[in-house]
């Protein structure tokens, strides 16, 4: 596990600076590779003991490559709609995992009105510049909103254990939410410069996790 996290630690790096500085092929190896590693720290992870939960994250693991492989460049709408269908449908598979580890409680309703309000707010700011992709991009936005909500269920279920399922799994949804989120901001609202720094939300997301399982 350790190499792998090593290697994590050079291929989202290398991510990083060949979009900065246009390198499109090592842009699409290094992207892709720091995916794949991902996926073994999750099978490293489901190997030992199986279980739904894990096969359930590896799904998800594997659209999110998909994903990842749709956004490389060029950047077209057939390729973004492509990469918001398939991140859609690992947040589901994430859902559908993290569902039967939660729970419902006065504050995780609390928190549901908290991340729908928050959602609504960004849904506002974006609206204008979203075009034929409107439609798209709420529903994207409501399954990731379902899916941070349900990773939050699991660490308040588990009183926020340092080291348990749903501490990984929250701070990885969180991760992911906010990398999402910088993603969206530079494509609808405005560039910035600064968004391509959210591919450590998004890689280190993915890790947490894989290593929830």
């Amino acid at each position: 596990m350790a190499v792998l996290i090593l290697g994590l630690l050079v291929t989202v790096p290398l991510t990083i600076w060949s979009e900065m500085t246009g390198h499109q092929a090592l842009l699409k190896g290094a992207k892709t590779l720091s995916t794949l590693i991902v996926i073994g720290m999750a099978l490293m992870q489901w190997f030992p003991t199986g279980g739904s939960y894990g096969l359930l994250v590896l799904i998800g693991l594997v659209f999110s490559l998909i994903g990842d492989v749709a956004l490389l460049p060029p950047d077209t709408e057939n390729r973004f709609t492509l990469g918001l269908i398939s991140f859609f449908l690992a947040h589901l598979a994430y859902i559908v995992a993290f569902w039967p580890q939660g729970g419902w409680s006065l504050w995780t309703g609390g928190m549901a009105m908290l991340i729908l309000l928050l959602l609504m707010l960004f849904y506002r700011l974006l609206q204008a510049n979203l075009g034929t992709m409107k439609i798209p991009v709420l529903a994207y936005m409501a399954i990731i909103g379902l899916m941070l909500h349900q990773a939050l269920s699991m660490g308040f279920q588990e009183g926020w254990q340092m080291g348990g399922r749903g501490f990984y799994a929250a701070l990885g949804a969180m991760a992911f939410f906010l990398s999402d989120a910088l993603l969206a901001l530079n494509r609808f609202w405005k560039p910035l410069t600064w968004e391509r720094f959210g591919l450590v939300f998004y890689f280190g997301g993915q890790a947490l996790i894989a290593l929830s399982i």
